[in-house]
């Protein structure tokens, strides 16, 4: 071994120095034995091994051990052929860090986990935070533990180059629950990194929203180990650690991470015969080497990487993101165009979409950090049916083109004229007319009375449940029975295929008194009873 690769271990999260940590707690820690501290580091590295293997319970792996390329990787290893690709803190190139918008970025250039950093409040919630103070990205000063959640959610956490002052200014910071549930609707992982609070209390949050078969866990707690068994934990490697020591730290670790000059390709060989996959960084060595850090790290036998450019790392896998164009609508009228990830449906920022109508182009328009742009930011369109929106595609994302059409339901009678109605008597029924104006069939579920919903009665309805082809129509009848004196409001809300889900029309009457005529002639007294008898107790 040489002298470079046998240099004294740095600090890492969990790596030797937490290992060693675990070995003191288990009382395996032995004393040294030999001249050489580093076989000693060896030597409690293997009992707090030892200490940790039935808590970890690690799948069986039944590789075989190709030892000769333990030392000499000739040729090197392949990694999976799917790169493992974890957005470090969400996505730090497209939005501040550690926010719900970095992490969307991230998760929609498809990466498998997005890496989050775990702080306790000083009222016990968890947030995703890095620093142990919030001065860094924060208008605020002070320590994280001697904040509340609400205290810390009053900072704008994007007040912080180059963000400062720019499109995210005001952004909050992120619970951890929030970005638990957000890589659950993406169908992603997380990756934890527990800088303070109770591990096994963040285990089982993960496994709450069912995720720990996903994530992977940045922690040689003794309590995660108990809190998650079977879960998977990422370990830091150090260059001095020789492959056969890492072959053995699978047993309890099967993720392997740090710079990838930690790295070598025979170090990756022992790795993946323990069934381990190795994951180092590829933005140590700055932004504008990313993507050539990625080729680096494929190159001996790396399963993938952490990044802070997604979009970087998948256009150097060459595996485009398959993309859709969704189109959002305010009363039926097209609002916004959304470029989305095909499979998770998180929006792309930053994309150029183009909008072109009659073959002509009309302009162009840029998505925000939601992934979606302002349409009537286009002149020249006013009725935006058969236009057509695109996106060309770049070197991460594929393109994809959509034409828009009418395809919601339109109430031609929104208010029907009810005008005022006696109370106790029923009025004729009015007809509530829903035509379809799209392009595809119309699906109604339901519809249902809102509002003064005890003064307007249904008579009829062809709605429910209907499916009404393009240009067909179908029909509801409401009647009027006032319940009291002045005005009436109701309303009918249809649910089904609409653009917003669903829409509704105002209903809307006038109870008036019932006519009084003239008063008729008087009565005349009936004859009288016979008299009653007096009671005799």
């Amino acid at each position: 071994m040489s002298s470079s690769s046998r240099r004294r271990p740095r600090a890492a999260r969990f790596g030797v120095p937490a290992l060693l940590a675990a070995a003191t707690f288990a009382g395996v820690l032995a004393p040294a034995a030999s001249a050489d501290p580093i076989d000693d580091q060896i030597a409690n590295i293997r009992g707090a091994i030892t200490v940790l293997r039935p808590w970890a319970q690690q799948p069986a792996c039944n590789l075989p051990h190709r030892t000769a390329l333990w030392e000499r990787a000739v040729p090197a290893d392949q990694g999976s052929d799917k790169p493992f690709i974890s957005a470090h803190r969400g996505s730090t190139a497209f939005a501040p860090e550690n926010t719900l918008a970095a992490y969307e970025a991230g998760l929609a250039y498809g990466v498998d986990v997005i890496e989050v950093d775990v702080r306790v409040t000083k009222d016990g919630r968890f947030i995703a935070w890095h620093d142990s103070t919030v001065d860094r990205v924060s208008d605020g000063t002070g320590d994280v533990a001697d904040m509340t959640l609400a205290e810390i959610q009053q900072l704008d956490v994007s007040d912080y180059e180059p963000w400062a002052g720019g499109p995210f200014r005001g952004s909050r910071v992120a619970t951890f629950e929030q970005v638990l549930a957000l890589a659950r609707k993406a169908g992603a992982g997380v990756e934890v990194d527990i800088k303070t609070g109770d591990h096994g209390q963040i285990a089982q949050l993960v496994d709450e929203y069912g995720l720990t078969e996903k994530s992977i866990f940045n922690s040689s707690a003794l309590e995660m180990f108990q809190a998650a068994p079977g879960a998977r934990m990422i370990y830091n490697r150090d260059l001095w650690e020789p492959p056969y020591l890492m072959n053995e730290i699978t047993a309890i670790a099967r993720v392997f991470g740090s710079k990838l000059e930690e790295y070598t390709a025979e170090s990756v060989i022992a790795i993946h015969d323990g069934c381990g996959i190795v994951m180092p960084h590829a933005y140590d060595q700055g932004p504008e080497l990313e993507g050539e850090q990625y080729l680096a790290a494929r190159a001996i036998g790396a399963d993938g990487v952490q990044t802070n450019q997604p979009d970087v790392v998948v256009a150097a896998t060459g595996n485009k993101v398959a993309t859709a164009l969704k189109v959002k609508r305010a009363g039926g009228v097209p609002q916004q165009a959304c470029l989305v990830n095909r499979g998770n449906g998180m929006g792309f920022p930053g994309k150029t979409l183009v909008v072109s109508a009659g073959g002509a182009q009309l302009g162009t328009v840029t998505t925000a950090a939601s992934g979606c742009a302002t349409l009537n930011a286009v002149a020249g369109v006013s009725d935006w049916n058969g236009a057509e929106v695109r996106f060309d595609g770049d070197a991460a994302v594929s393109a994809t083109r959509l034409r828009v059409v009418r395809d919601e339901a339109v109430v031609e009678i929104a208010a029907p004229a009810f005008g005022e109605q006696a109370l106790g008597t029923l009025g004729e029924p009015k007809p509530v007319v829903v035509s379809n104006r799209g392009g595809r069939a119309l699906e109604l579920s339901s519809l249902k009375l809102g509002g003064d919903s005890d003064a307007f009665l249904l008579s009829g309805d062809t709605c429910t449940n209907a499916i009404v082809p393009a240009g067909g129509s179908c029909t509801v009848r409401v009647r009027f029975a006032p319940q009291a004196l002045g005005a009436a409001a109701g309303t009918l809300t249809f649910a089904g295929n609409l653009g917003d889900g669903e829409q509704t029309v105002a209903l809307a009457g006038s109870g008036v008194a019932l006519p009084v005529g003239e008063p008729g002639p008087a009565g005349q007294p009936g004859p009288a009873g016979p008299a009653g008898e007096a009671e005799v107790g």
